[in-house]
């Protein structure tokens, strides 16, 4: 007899990077905190100032030579709520058009990138008009129904200079609403039955339910709404024959659809990883008040089953989807 366990774990946790790569400790370097985002910066180097709309602003010292044309680093952020400001695509191409059109500013790149599972639109300019031409960098974070704006700010000639620093001050940025998904370090979970790696933002569960060997959460955010994303490994024993791999999936699927309310079966698949043989199986559903995504792998070694499961809220399911696939490619058995 084989006894399936599928488990669904709701808590709540703490905060996030944006970028995931602020140094432990920087000599001279002060910390901006606020609720929206943290950011740090060399106080040897720059000075906290104020600029309409702008919720951080730091600008280059004065001179004799550069008393008040200095060069700036600024946060703004704008509330998203419903759309208002449109999508990622749609907001940035109604600003790049608008540069377009305007002859006294010339739009030198406009590209949207992406680190890990984050994407952004990354836009340089430069002005054409007067004496003092200036050059900028701006970068726009779409947020848990906020848009982030980093911007760097400086005269065209000395722009190529302190890009560097601009970049390394920018890196720092972090928000308390967004996980980190450039994942900058990874920890080991070692088992007598297997190993992985897993992101080192993630909590491992010190008592995982009865059935599961393990079980992961991610980092909280603002907009969880009570359900937290989890990633758990089911054991299943076989007292007597051991169901071959397509007809013990099959059984795990079956007992979903009973667990799930609405539950539709999007794909189910048999794939190989090296030579562990798996099904995969994706599909959608209703868990208490929560509609949830959820990928399954489902593998089978000696007298033993196993059930990897990542469940997700329907709508943030494709923001791990990639942490969530490098963890599955280091997972090996024993």
């Amino acid at each position: 007899m084989m006894r399936l366990s599928f488990v669904f774990t709701l808590i709540l946790l703490s905060k996030i990077n944006l970028n995931a790569q602020t140094p432990d400790s920087l000599p001279h370097w002060e910390t901006y905190k606020e609720n929206v985002f943290n950011i740090r910066y060399p106080a040897t180097d720059w000075v906290k100032t104020d600029e309409l709309n702008a919720r951080f602003c730091i600008a280059t010292k004065a001179t004799v030579q550069k008393p008040y044309d200095r060069d700036l680093i600024k946060i703004e952020v704008m509330d998203n709520e419903d759309g208002l400001h449109g999508t990622m695509d749609e907001f940035t191409k109604k600003y790049t058009d608008e540069l377009r059109m305007d002859k006294q500013t010339q739009l030198v790149a406009s590209e949207r990138l992406k680190k890990g599972t984050l994407e952004y639109h990354e836009i340089i300019a430069k002005s054409l008009a007067g004496k003092l031409k200036r050059q900028w960098k701006e970068r726009y974070y779409f947020v848990n129904g906020k848009i982030i704006r980093s911007v760097f700010d400086a005269q065209q000639k000395v722009y190529d200079l302190m890009l560097p620093q601009a970049d390394s001050i920018l890196q720092t940025l972090t928000s308390v609403d967004f996980e980190a998904t450039t994942v900058s370090q990874w920890r080991v979970f070692e088992h007598p039955q297997l190993t992985f790696t897993y992101p080192s933002q993630w909590t491992l569960s010190e008592m995982p339910p009865q059935h599961t060997i393990f079980q992961l959460f991610k980092p909280k955010k603002s907009d969880d709404r009570g359900f937290r994303d989890n990633l758990y490994l089911a054991e299943n024993t076989f007292k007597e024959s051991i169901p071959e791999l397509g007809s013990y999936a099959q059984r795990a699927t079956e007992q979903l659809k009973a667990t799930l309310k609405n539950a539709q079966i999007l794909q189910s698949t048999r794939k190989k990883q090296g030579s562990l043989a798996y099904q995969e199986v994706v599909s959608t559903g209703t868990l208490g008040t929560h509609e949830v995504k959820m990928q399954q792998w489902h593998f089978v070694k000696g007298k033993k089953a196993y059930t990897l499961v990542f469940v997700a809220r329907a709508d943030k399911f494709d923001e791990s989807k990639d942490v969530v696939g490098e963890l599955f490619k280091s997972f090996k058995l024993k």
